[in-house]
């Protein structure tokens, strides 16, 4: 197993699929629980890859997600979000499979790639409002 190669751009996460962050944080006042595991989710995306890492990491953050919110309902329906939604073909900024990459880009496609181990810094990364424009 080799690690898959740092995209050409920088790591970005919108949280919890940007808006829905956002207007959580409208609605609540806070962040929603599970930013950490929707920041990870969007650090496998980041890097792309063959698509068995992509199913594995949408079975991470439903799990996840149903860990910290204890909410299965929720879970499938983010699962459901993400299958439908992360695939390497529709050309949204930082939602689709590789966006770590120019588009159509999604990362090398060997099968014996893994995704290398998230940072400290990536966890730390700030999440831009996708309301305001701001960093938050």
């Amino acid at each position: 197993m080799r690690e898959l190669p740092s995209p050409p751009k920088a790591f970005t996460s919108d949280g919890a699929s940007g808006l829905i962050s956002a207007i959580y944080r409208r609605v609540y006042g806070r962040e929603i629980k599970w930013v950490r595991c929707a920041i990870k989710h969007d650090w496998v995306y980041f890097h792309g890859g063959p698509e068995h890492l992509r199913l594995a990491a949408d079975k991470e953050l439903a799990r996840c997600v149903n860990i910290e919110h204890n909410h299965p309902v929720l879970a499938v329906i983010v699962y459901l979000g993400v299958r439908i939604g992360g695939v390497w073909w529709l050309p949204y900024r930082g939602a689709r499979w590789g966006y770590g990459y120019h588009f159509p880009g999604r990362g090398p496609q060997d099968p014996d790639y893994v995704t290398p181990p998230i940072t400290d810094e990536a966890l730390r990364v700030r999440i831009k409002d996708e309301i305001t424009g701001r960093e938050v």
